[in-house]
């Protein structure tokens, strides 16, 4: 499938060749500071350093490649076929270049280095920002980011050669879109954001430079199977199964009512148990450093869950008690229903006060009673 001859002197063709080849002549310029030594590495200037508003170049310098290669087309010194045939390479072989080199951080480990840093696993994970909690989880498996990157190098790889260029664009455009959403709404820093965004425009504007060939392709295929049933029925088919995988689900909202249990925000959070005791015996508040059964913190969760800590200063969940919660604020009266035990605690709230709350009531046929005070997070 080559590009039509055609489209090689429309405005917008020649317009994105130059936007790129701008784009890319810049990429390159500033990825060769990673060959110079570190001592001329770093006076590197910062206004050459990747940021949005250079994307306004690319932009002025594609609306004046338009302007002058009209006034030299209609003179007859400008030949709009080779140029694009020469663009469409270099712009072909520098998306080659560095989506390659993305492929090869992930097979080299260098891309996700540091995730395994002891500081870094000792953070609170409340604490994280979306950039260092997604660079812990696509580091948690390697065989993951092998994959992706042996994807990247293979597609870029099919981007060199003309013939396959196409099949290159199919398989890392998908690659790409998804790296792109994870920048934007995951808060990756700029750069890589920036660069990302831009290999993705490019993969698009080659494959809309077969945008003719491709929609005959994909919306104009017709089948020589015959019809098995009438157009009414088939389509009576789409909507059923377009009903089915909504009503699969939607089923199950209504039925565990997530959309009214939405959690109550008197109680809503984390709250450590200062003080209790069971049965008249108070319980020492270092009980959880022995007791891996203590009370050490209750979390009240969004739609009426709950859980049971045994630590304090954090949520252990492979020995885990959730249960479900119904809070009357009114009466202030609190049941909770735990999943694993089947114990219920039915208790009364004694004198509330902003960020602290007496219990005392039973839990199963124990009697017991609790301080408790909320955790800012």
């Amino acid at each position: 499938m080559t590009v039509s001859k055609s489209t090689s002197a429309t405005w917008y063709v020649k317009y994105f060749d130059a936007f790129f080849i701008t784009i890319a002549v810049g990429y390159m310029f500033q990825s060769l500071v990673t060959f110079l030594p570190d001592k001329i590495a770093a006076l590197y200037p910062s206004f050459l350093r990747v940021s949005y508003k250079y994307l306004l170049l690319p932009s002025v310098a594609g609306a004046l490649y338009l302007v002058i290669t009209g006034k030299l087309e209609r003179e007859g010194k400008f030949n709009s076929e080779k140029a694009h045939a020469i663009f469409f390479g270099l712009i072909r072989f520098w998306l080659a270049a560095g989506i390659a080199s993305y492929g090869f951080a992930k097979v080299l480990k260098t891309q996700f280095s540091g995730a395994n840093d002891v500081a870094f696993r000792d953070s609170l994970i409340g604490d994280l920002s979306g950039n260092y909690l997604t660079w812990f989880y696509f580091n948690f498996s390697s065989t993951f980011i092998l994959i992706v990157g042996y994807i990247q190098i293979g597609g870029a790889l099919l981007l060199l050669f003309r013939r396959t260029n196409l099949l290159g664009t199919f398989i890392l455009l998908p690659v790409m879109a998804n790296i792109v959403m994870i920048n934007i709404f995951y808060g990756i820093p700029m750069p890589p954001t920036i660069i990302s965004i831009v290999f993705t425009a490019a993969l698009i504007y080659l494959l809309l430079l077969h945008a003719r060939e491709l929609t005959k392709l994909f919306f104009k295929t017709v089948y020589a199977l015959p019809k098995p049933g009438s157009s009414t029925f088939t389509n009576i088919l789409r909507i059923s199964v377009v009903a089915y995988a909504f009503l699969s689900i939607y089923q199950y909202v209504l039925k565990n009512k997530y959309i009214d249990k939405t959690g109550d925000p008197e109680i809503l959070g984390k709250w450590k148990v200062e003080q209790s005791s069971m049965n008249g015996q108070e319980i020492s508040s270092n009980a959880w450093q022995t007791d891996s059964t203590a009370w050490a913190t209750i979390y009240f969760l969004n739609a009426g869950f709950c859980a049971i800590g045994s630590n304090p200063y954090y949520y252990e969940r492979t020995q885990r008690n959730i249960g479900e919660y119904s809070f009357d604020k009114s009466k202030l009266s609190l049941n909770i229903y735990f999943f694993k035990t089947k114990d219920s605690l039915h208790a009364i709230i004694d004198s509330p006060e902003p960020g602290k709350m007496s219990l005392r009531g039973m839990l199963g046929k124990d009697s017991i009673s609790m301080r408790l005070s909320k955790v800012k997070m």
